[in-house]
């Protein structure tokens, strides 16, 4: 069986790309895409305006902000 995807800016991403999978079955439930640092930025901006589940939304920030990190260490290695 394929690997699901969902198109975001005509470009394909997995279920690991968002912050929020509500169903990995269903695309549709999947919220805030997150694979590069542009994508990242634009979720933490619509976080506040997102209608996630409240038992969620701890568990995105934490998505976010591990991204984030990955991010950072990965400009951080370029660098080097």
């Amino acid at each position: 069986m394929a690997t699901k995807t969902k198109s975001v800016g005509g470009k394909e991403y997995p279920a690991s790309a968002f912050a929020y999978v509500g169903d990995a079955n269903d695309i549709s439930t999947w919220h805030l895409p997150i694979p590069d640092a542009d994508h990242l930025r634009d979720a933490l901006a619509r976080f506040g305006q997102t209608e996630l589940p409240a038992a969620a939304k701890s568990r995105v920030a934490k998505a976010a902000n591990f991204r984030r990190e990955e991010i950072r260490r990965r400009r951080q290695r370029l660098r080097e």
